[in-house]
């Protein structure tokens, strides 16, 4: 239960989802393309907006090409790769039989990461990009700054994510700002806390009220922004007679479909036309932010929702509550009490590596078994996003033999101190 039960609760209620005409875009040249798109109902208030959104961003946070559109959205894939590990260690840490409602909020979240995953996938593999999640430079590492992720505007020539961590957060020159922004935000891998609570909604924080520009960037604008690139070069490449989106049947078999993967938080979306594409990144969009009334058409509360966004879904756990028929983001969760014992967890060492278990071998042995572990998910999600999309279900039994590598390691103290060990999420070739 994601939130307490008031008596009209609106089931999956997502805007947008009715048909879309293609995109008006900018006076003169591109104006005029548009004229030319085919067109038969009015755009669906949140493109509009979205568009709106993007254009008040400086031009060189925008996409410019197909390259660059390419790029960011591998670097989509890296994102969301990033938050799964994180949310993992916090659910693994809940010692058995304790937790159990935030243990189903953070499980919720996981499965629609994992769609997230899959639908990033899904629009590259749809414009001729190639996916990789199973390479050292595409696997994340921890501690990682989600802010160097999320910048767009001076990804060229980045080719691997060394670089990438290296990338100038010019949205956040050095340090904190008079908006109150920074230069970074944090992501480790903690146990089940406090702290890993408040690092969760920094992740999934929706865009401030007033604007894309004010604070930090947000996962929530950088798919907007891609969203709006989708729209540009689709225009452009139409104009020409042609589309940036792949007719290759070989290509299209890459496309993982509902059959492949469905989740109680939505199914994945087969991208084959602007249309879809947007449809896919906007299910990211809502269900990490969640939340926007400017899109909806009359007022509706959060708690009305049968599954709201994450950051509210977090944010149950933070304040002890569950949203229910009212509850604004002003006002916060004031519904039943959502029960949650800090110290009921195994003490984790933050940030664990295997280099913390090199006096214990058997305990570095666990640490590599989780590694190889997370190694075989990984490839078969590789094997799954380019043309063999049944893998999946394979990936999905690696990853329940995850939580038990994981308990091998949480159940051992790291030498004679008070923190136990803890899941790495390690490439193996670098855990010698």
């Amino acid at each position: 239960m994601l939130t307490s039960k008031p008596k009209n609760k609106i089931k999956r209620m997502l805007p947008g989802d009715e048909p879309e005409e293609a995109p008006k875009l900018r006076r003169g040249a591109r104006a005029a393309i548009a004229e030319s798109l085919p067109s038969a109902l009015p755009q669906p208030k949140w493109v509009r907006l979205i568009r709106e959104d993007v254009e008040r961003l400086p031009e060189e946070a925008r996409v410019k090409n197909i390259k660059q559109l390419r790029k960011l959205l591998r670097r989509a894939i890296l994102i969301e790769h990033t938050t799964i590990p994180p949310y993992l260690c916090a659910l693994y840490s809940l010692q058995e039989g304790t937790n159990q409602e935030s243990a189903e909020v953070i499980k919720s979240v996981l499965v629609e990461e994992m769609l997230h995953w899959i639908l990033a996938a899904n629009v590259l593999n749809a414009i001729g990009g190639e996916p990789c999640v199973n390479e050292p430079r595409f696997i994340p590492s921890y501690p990682s700054n989600l802010l160097d992720l999320l910048n767009t505007k001076t990804d060229t020539g980045v080719t691997s994510l060394k670089e990438l961590l290296k990338v100038d957060a010019l949205s956040a020159s050095n340090g904190k700002q008079s908006n109150g922004s920074t230069d970074a935000i944090e992501v480790g891998l903690l146990r089940f806390s406090e702290e890993a609570i408040d690092t969760f909604l920094e992740i999934e924080t929706p865009v401030p009220v007033g604007g894309e520009s004010s604070g930090n960037p947000t996962i929530g604008t950088f798919y907007k922004i891609l969203i709006h690139g989708l729209e540009t070069l689709e225009a452009e490449a139409h104009a020409k007679g042609k589309t940036i989106f792949t007719k290759d049947p070989e290509r299209r078999k890459r496309q993982i479909t509902p059959e492949h993967y469905y989740g109680s938080g939505g199914k994945a979306v087969v991208v084959t036309d602007l249309h879809t594409a947007r449809k896919a990144l906007k299910e990211i969009i809502f269900q990490g932010e969640g939340f926007d009334p400017r899109f909806f058409e009359k007022d509706i509360s959060i708690g009305d929702y049968d599954e709201i966004g994450h950051f509210y879904r977090f944010n149950q756990i933070k304040q002890g509550r569950y949203y229910e028929e009212g509850d604004t983001p002003e006002t916060g969760p004031r519904g039943a009490t959502l029960r949650v014992d800090w110290d009921e967890v195994y003490q984790m060492k933050p940030n664990p590596t295997l280099k913390d278990y090199r006096h214990d071998p058997d305990l570095r042995a666990k640490g590599k078994a989780f590694n190889q572990g997370y190694m075989n998910l990984l490839d078969k999600m590789q094997k799954a996003f380019t043309g063999q999309p049944d893998a999946l279900q394979e990936a999905v039994v690696y990853m329940f033999e995850l939580k038990y590598l994981a308990g091998e390691l949480l159940k051992n103290p790291i030498g004679a101190g008070e923190l136990a060990a803890g899941p790495i999420f390690g490439y193996l070739g670098k855990t010698k």
